[in-house]
């Protein structure tokens, strides 16, 4: 069964560049007026048999100007309902398990301001969704910032 969802959640991630560990309480933000997102890709990176799996995620133009305009599409499912306390989430219950998507969808990204060390470079971020102890899905995203 397919339902249209659209979900906001808040994801604690790891953030990589170049080999080093860095954290979001790093001090000083940069006004961000105008920035490009390039070489966006992802992949699951659970196990096998994982029950939350992100099938596709499609992101345009490419590269992403910020400000500018987002095209962004997704689909995923989960074989079984996920409901709190879920580690990425402050949603109370995901419906039952099933298909859901983000059909193509139109956004607008604004000029923002940004953590100083964010402003520029190469990163992997990875995040993980868990429940009672338990994995239950992994994605794995790579972009490149440049900011002007």
């Amino acid at each position: 069964m397919d339902k249209g969802v659209f979900l906001t959640v808040t994801v604690t991630l790891s953030l990589f560049t170049l080999g080093t560990q860095v954290t979001c309480s790093s001090p000083g933000l940069r006004r961000v007026t105008r920035a490009q997102v390039l070489g966006f890709d992802w992949k699951n990176c659970g196990q096998p048999d994982d029950p939350a799996v992100l099938k596709t995620l499609a992101l345009s133009p490419d590269p992403i100007s910020i400000p500018g305009d987002l095209t962004a599409s997704a689909s995923g499912s989960t074989s079984v309902e996920l409901s709190a306390p879920l580690a990425v989430s402050t949603l109370r219950t995901l419906p039952p398990q099933g298909s859901y998507s983000l059909p193509q969808s139109d956004f607008y990204l604004p000029n923002m301001d940004l953590p100083y060390w964010l402003t520029n470079g190469d990163y992997r971020l990875q995040g993980v969704l868990g429940s009672r102890g338990k994995e239950l899905g992994c994605l794995k995203l790579s972009l490149s910032i440049h900011s002007h």
